[in-house]
């Protein structure tokens, strides 16, 4: 999950903004490194706020390696 990605980088004392990580990781994405996934019930998800809500896709909140 998206959440825990960006905490795992505040762990290891990654100071980037929760701006910047989805930045980072749609970045990511469109270079084929990873792949951004949907939740199927935004409303069930722990904690909404630290996904990446998108029109068209929805709440992007788990990561893929390619």
């Amino acid at each position: 999950p998206i959440p825990d990605v960006r905490g795992e980088l505040r762990r290891r004392g990654v100071s980037a903004s929760d701006a910047e990580v989805t930045a980072a990781l749609e970045e990511l994405e469109r270079s084929w490194t990873i792949d951004l996934s949907a939740a199927q019930s935004p409303t069930a998800v722990g904690d909404r706020a630290a996904g990446i809500d998108r029109a068209g896709r929805g709440l992007l909140y788990y990561v893929a390696r390619r």
